[in-house]
């Protein structure tokens, strides 16, 4: 099951692809601790860029970045940071009430538990030519 279907909100994700990719893959662009909550926000580019995206995104628009919120975070294990956070994200239900997140990739690695996950925001921008 993709990561998304856990979160509050997985039509956010859903109501711009056709057909729901996994979306696992990520490039992490940010982690930000939050205390309220506690909550951490992740952004991260999607290896995909959707096939339905917002009218409002320009048409140059080549990537797909999401921000997913963690709430009520509970023990949090963050690892390593590089330059080049590419690698796979995890979302599962481990029992009523608590979710298991981890993010692993290369010298980079995050986990922990939360009681809830939502998408706060998809947004798209144009890559630079090469």
């Amino acid at each position: 099951m993709p990561w998304y279907h856990q979160c509050e909100n997985p039509q956010a994700v859903e109501s711009i692809y056709s057909s729901a990719p996994a979306l696992e893959r990520w490039m992490l662009r940010e982690v930000t601790l939050h205390e309220d909550g506690p909550r951490i926000s992740l952004r991260a580019d999607l290896p995909d860029f959707p096939d339905r995206p917002p009218q409002r995104w320009h048409p140059e628009f080549t990537v797909a970045q999401v921000t997913v919120n963690l709430v009520g975070v509970r023990d949090l294990s963050f690892v390593g940071w590089s330059a080049n956070n590419e690698g796979v994200f995890a979302l599962s239900r481990e029992a009523p009430g608590t979710l298991r997140f981890a993010f692993d990739g290369g010298s980079t690695h995050l986990r922990g538990s939360c009681i809830m996950a939502q998408v706060s925001k998809i947004s798209g921008y144009a890559t630079e030519a090469s």
